[in-house]
């Protein structure tokens, strides 16, 4: 996933969780952070807490390659801060 100028693995279990990884991180690496999310009518959307920072939002669609498109927003901005983030799926 890639987030302004970093990079970082995501992982999103059938559970319904997912977790961040710290940037440059490996998906056996830290945990940056986990949240929960859900699916409807082809749209993915979760909340997540940023432990010491604060809480988020994650609103994603696939766009016709395959490629997901994120929007990751952070409520300890004030006003919140909206990122646009890109992601490819790895096997």
């Amino acid at each position: 996933m890639t987030k302004e100028d970093s990079t970082s693995f995501w992982t999103f279990s059938a559970d319904g969780t997912f977790r961040k990884y710290r940037t440059g991180e490996p998906a056996n690496g830290d945990v940056h952070f986990t949240g929960t999310y859900s699916v409807k009518d082809g749209r993915l959307s979760g909340q997540f807490t940023n432990t010491g920072v604060g809480n988020g939002e994650i609103k994603c669609t696939i766009d016709g390659d395959g490629m997901l498109l994120m929007e990751f927003i952070e409520f300890w901005h004030s006003p919140a801060k909206h990122v646009d983030c890109t992601g490819i799926r790895e096997d």
